[in-house]
C-alpha cells in the first residue's frame, strides 16, 4: 500500500481492493522477541495474494497486560481505540472494505468498538475483524491437534520459526505436544496480566517448536485471509 498513487476518493473507492489492516504489539516475550507480534504479522501479510491490499503494520497497541514484566510498548485503550477509529476512518475514504488482522488478543475488543464507531457514521462501510489466535485455534482443530497457544509458548515458537524469525528446540513428534493449563470454556473472558503466568516470562527457558507445524498453520491462514479479501472484492464488482 506504501507504493499507492494518490488518486481522488471517487476513483480508489472504485478500484482499490479490500484493504487489510494488521494490527500488532511490541511487548515482553520472554525467550522470544519482543517483536513476536509484528513478524507474525509482517509474515502473514507479505504471502497474501493479489486480491488483498496490506496497509502498513501498526506496531504499537495495548499491552497492559504485560506493562509489569518490562520491555512492553503500550498506548492506553482509550488513546489507541480514538486512533484507530481515526485510522479506519482514513481508509475508509479510499474503500468500503476493510478487514481487520489483529495479531495481539489486547487490540481485539478495542477493533471492535473503533469498527463500530466508523460504521455507525459510515453505514455503507463493511469492516471484518479477525482474531489471528482464534483463527490458529481453528486450523488446529482441523487438522486434530492440540498444542500449547500460551503467550510465548510452543505454537507462537513454531510459527516464528517458520517465518525463519527464531531458532527453538525441534519436536519431531507432535505427540509429545500438551495443552498446558486449564482451558476455559469458550463462553468465559478471563482477563489475565503477566504475574498470572511469569513461567512464560522467563528469557532463560527452553522453547520448543515445530517448523512444519508452523509452517503449515501460516498456509491454511494466508488461504484463509486471501479467501475473505477475494469475496469482498466480488462484492464490490
Amino acid at each position: 500500500m506504501n507504493l499507492l498513487v494518490s488518486k481522488s476518493p471517487r476513483e480508489l473507492v472504485s478500484e482499490v481492493k479490500p484493504i487489510v489492516l494488521p494490527i500488532a504489539s511490541i511487548e515482553n516475550h520472554g525467550p522470544l522477541p519482543i517483536g513476536t507480534d509484528y513478524l507474525i504479522a509482517n509474515c502473514i501479510t507479505s504471502r497474501l495474494g493479489e486480491d488483498c491490499l496490506c496497509a502498513p503494520i501498526i506496531p504499537y497497541s495495548v499491552a497492559i497486560e504485560h506493562r509489569g514484566a518490562g520491555f512492553t510498548i503500550t498506548s492506553s485503550p482509550q488513546v489507541f481505540m480514538l486512533y484507530l477509529r481515526d485510522v479506519l476512518l482514513s481508509l475508509t475514504s479510499m474503500t468500503t472494505k476493510v478487514i481487520v488482522l489483529c495479531f495481539h488478543g489486547g487490540a481485539l475488543h478495542l477493533a471492535y468498538v473503533a469498527s463500530r464507531l466508523v460504521r455507525s457514521a459510515r453505514p455503507e462501510v463493511e469492516i471484518l475483524i479477525v482474531d489471528f489466535w482464534s483463527l490458529v485455534r481453528e486450523v488446529l482443530s482441523r487438522l486434530g491437534i492440540r498444542a500449547d497457544i500460551a503467550h510465548a509458548g510452543f505454537t507462537e515458537a513454531s510459527i516464528l520459526a517458520a517465518c525463519n524469525e527464531v531458532e527453538c528446540h525441534e519436536v519431531r513428534s507432535q505427540e509429545t505436544v500438551k495443552t498446558l493449563g486449564a482451558v476455559e470454556a469458550s463462553y468465559i473472558l478471563k482477563p489475565w496480566i503477566w504475574s498470572d503466568k511469569p513461567e512464560a516470562y522467563r528469557v532463560d527457558r527452553t522453547v520448543e517448536c515445530s517448523r512444519s507445524l508452523g509452517a503449515r498453520i501460516i498456509e491454511e491462514i494466508v488461504q484463509e485471509i486471501s479467501r475473505l479479501c477475494e469475496a469482498m472484492k466480488q462484492q464490490n464488482s
